[in-house]
């Protein structure tokens, strides 16, 4: 991926470092805000949505005449591939005047809701920590409810072009610019040819004018906004980054997919930072055993995202942004706004009454209420700590009523947990769960009949990819206090084997773990009475305690029972797992001819799945194979062809961080042991040297390994006469690993002990290898032998 890509932590702190040093040098926010769609989503839709819904407009509509929509439907896939023009051609066959399209989106905006990252927009222009404008595409005043609900009064709204001349860099109001109008005005502009429109409108009233002037000695912060071709928005920016800019641009795409879509003159542009999701890797123990959430063995894993809400989570978060006076005290804001707005003589409504009173009762809280609000304010401000000591000070609470209690849970605990990717560090996060587990087990009577008890549950149950090995046990912790909570048989059956089958994959040891598989096991005997998602956990377990017997008998019994049981599921990524076990089994078989057939039969039943939707899995079961082949057993041709054959298509394609590039090189190297024509043995020996910056960290280890198994086959495999200077090249990378890591010498040594011999000696000893030649030489002479690599 590009260098001008980052995650969120990064752009968190590029945001946090330029505004410090422009503090410093006493200058003033170098941000504005650039918003689209995704900022008022859920509350209203967004374009894809929008165009389903034209669409069944447009099929109710000829209803009789089925021929003219399915005409209809083909004339727009030619459409498909750019976002404003396929969303343009269903707006319009539903919605043909302008007025229509005015009145579709008055009335859809106007019942809407303040969406959860509008509000916490609100909160950070309230405070004008990080600047005081926004341009924004969206028809909505939504942002403009939330700023009044704030109290805020210096708000400047430029939805026409005479409000677009008022606009300015360095106002102290705050200012918010529909760059297409608002829904109030009859012009809005919603097709391509509209937008077009106001894109070309250059003089000093148009939305563009207005962008120029910040995009001049401002950068802008991007937020959910996908960047349609031929916007005022995406025109303006292509013009400015052309020359130098003083700061960088903040790009926050909602997937990686969507950074992907972007133009390549954007993707390629320096000056500007791209925050694009990290890849939902499974978090792995040193066991190897993934951890898999509720959802995980019923669906291929989800692509990550950073949905506005996160982004904006982060931000108060990182730059501790206070709320606003309504947030924090409410008694306080309501009072203050009757003195701002009634005179000191009169009082129609005796709301001055109203406020005495609201403030009287501030006074008479019990510390319990005090502390309820001091939650409600550590949660809106994302103070972690401090709402995590608040959790805890409810656990050992016993004054408060049962309402009181269930408010805390769904209203503040559940936003706690469902804020939690906002929280960069996991061992915050653990330490959230537990406290919130103490405070369930304090007041269970209380909220146990809420209907968010069996939520929450889930959710401390949830796993996210910032757990790892290091902190993977005081997860475990909580898993064991959540068994305390729930039962088997009580409506909870599900989340108690949630928690079960984390203790039995990471429990503290074998026998732990084997007592958990065994008591699951127990408990979903009744098969025909099990969820799908206790069926899978059964099937899970039986593979599990498959692999931990030692005798063979029992384990092919568990074995064939999760193989039957899996062929009445509809569930593809429990079938792999199931493949995947019957390449372990048939390595326990004494039967050579037995063990072929259960490792083979494996492989051609994972490439028989489609390989763009499934190469996760398949990449898997070639690898797993891999690493299993029996050398003294030939691998069927057709095996061989198929792998070969799914490894070449697969080269040609994208790939995703994370485990699939992991599985990918894995298999390559499998892949060498099987080739007999040099040309290809080279060609994927270079395509494993070829990822040598794709694996960083403890990955970095791993790629090194593989690579030095390719190394070594290849170098095992080619002809020496012909092809002296790929040895050369594989040598001399075999020499770095050596000299990267001792693991690696006895690898390294092994391969010159075999080149140590005619042509490729003489070439080898001429070439910068004469010191190791004669090391190996002397090793011979002395009867030392050359240790083989594990």
């Amino acid at each position: 991926m590009s260098s001008n890509v980052i995650n969120l932590d990064e752009a968190m702190d590029l945001v946090r470092t330029t505004l410090e040093l422009s503090r410093e040098n006493n200058h003033s926010s170098p941000y504005f805000f650039i918003i689209g769609a995704g900022v008022s989503y859920p509350e209203i839709p967004v374009a894809s949505t929008i165009i389903e819904n034209c669409m069944k407009k447009v099929e109710e509509r000829n209803k009789s005449n089925p021929t003219y929509f399915d005409n209809l439907v083909k004339e727009s896939e030619k459409h498909k591939s750019k976002g404003m023009e396929y969303y343009s051609f269903w707006i319009e066959k539903a919605y043909p005047n302008k007025a229509d399209r005015s009145n579709y989106f008055q009335t859809m905006i106007k019942k809407s809701k303040i969406s959860a990252a509008t509000m916490l927009l609100a909160q950070v222009l309230y405070s004008r920590d990080v600047t005081n404008t926004v341009f924004t595409t969206n028809f909505d005043e939504n942002l403009e409810k939330a700023l009044s609900l704030f109290g805020t009064e210096d708000l400047f709204i430029a939805d026409n072009p005479r409000d677009n001349l008022v606009l300015e860099v360095e106002s102290e109001s705050i200012q918010i610019a529909h760059v297409h109008g608002s829904y109030r005005f009859y012009d809005c502009a919603n097709l391509e040819c509209e937008i077009q429109e106001v894109t070309n409108h250059s003089d000093v009233s148009s939305s563009a004018f207005a962008l120029r002037k910040f995009l001049l000695s401002k950068a802008p912060i991007i937020v959910g906004y996908s960047g349609w071709d031929g916007d005022v928005i995406m025109n303006c920016i292509q013009e400015r980054i052309q020359h130098t800019m003083p700061y960088k641009y903040i790009w926050v795409c909602f997937s990686k997919d969507d950074y992907e879509r972007a133009p390549d003159w954007l993707k390629n542009s320096n000056s500007i930072q791209f925050v694009v999701p990290e890849h939902g890797e499974r978090a792995f123990h040193t066991s190897g055993d993934p951890i898999f959430s509720i959802t995980e063995t019923e669906s291929k894993i989800q692509h990550e995202s950073i949905p506005a809400t996160l982004f904006f989570g982060k931000l108060v978060a990182n730059l501790s942004i206070t709320p606003p006076t309504l947030l924090s005290n409410p008694a306080l804001y309501f009072s203050e706004q009757i003195k701002k707005s009634l005179p000191d003589n009169e009082d129609v409504f005796y709301l001055k009454r109203w406020a005495e009173r609201l403030g009287t009762r501030g006074a008479n809280e019990t510390l319990s209420e005090k502390n309820i609000q001091l939650l409600e304010l550590a949660s809106s401000k994302k103070d972690y700590i401090s709402a995590i000591d608040l959790v805890n000070s409810f656990a050992n609470d016993m004054t408060l009523s049962s309402s009181d209690y269930i408010y805390i849970l769904q209203s503040i605990i559940m936003q706690l947990l469902d804020q939690e990717d906002i929280i960069s560090e996991a061992r915050i996060i653990i330490d959230l769960r537990m406290k919130v587990v103490s405070f369930l087990l304090s007041h269970k009577n209380d909220v146990q009949d809420s209907s968010q008890y069996s939520i929450v549950i889930g959710k401390l149950l949830d796993i996210s990819s910032k757990f790892s090995a290091n902190n993977i046990d005081g997860f475990i912790l909580v898993a064991k206090d959540v068994l305390s909570l729930i039962k088997w048989g009580t409506g909870n059956d599900d989340l108690v084997l949630r928690a079960q089958r984390l203790i039995a994959a990471f429990g503290e040891s074998d026998e732990v773990k084997l007592s958990y598989i065994n008591e699951i096991i127990s408990n979903t005997k009744e098969v025909e009475n099990l969820s799908t998602y206790a069926k899978i956990i059964r099937c899970n377990m039986l593979l599990k305690r498959m692999k931990i017997t030692s005798e063979y008998e029992l384990a092919q019994k568990d074995f064939f029972e999760a193989q039957s049981l899996t062929e009445k599921m509809d569930n593809v990524s429990i079938k792999f797992e199931v493949l995947i076990a019957q390449i372990d089994l048939g390595c326990r078989n004494k039967n050579t001819r037995v063990k072929k057939r259960l490792q083979e039969q494996s492989v051609s039943k994972a490439l028989s799945y489609d390989h763009y939707t499934w190469r996760s899995e398949i990449l898997s079961v070639v690898d797993k194979f891999g690493d299993n082949i029996d050398e003294t057993i030939e691998v069927s041709r057709s095996i061989k062809e198929g792998i070969y054959s799914f490894l070449d298509e697969l080269y040609c394609e994208s790939f995703e961080y994370g485990l699939d590039l992991v599985h990918y090189l894995g298999s390559l190297s499998t892949v060498i042991q099987f080739l007999s024509d040099p040309s290809e043995i080279i060609k994927n020996t270079d395509r494993v040297l070829s990822m040598e910056g794709l694996f960083l960290g403890k990955a970095h280890e791993l790629y090194c390994f593989d690579k030095g198994l390719a190394l070594s086959r290849a170098l095992d495999k080619i002809d020496k006469s012909s092809e002296f200077t790929k040895v050369l090249h594989y040598t001399s990378k075999l020499k770095e690993l050596a000299d990267y890591d001792i693991r690696f010498k006895d690898l390294y040594l092994s391969v010159i002990a075999h080149l140590n011999d005619g042509p490729s000696r003489e070439y080898l000893f001429s070439n910068g290898f004469e010191e190791d030649l004669m090391k190996v030489e002397s090793d011979d002479k002395d009867g030392g032998a050359i240790a083989t690599p594990n």
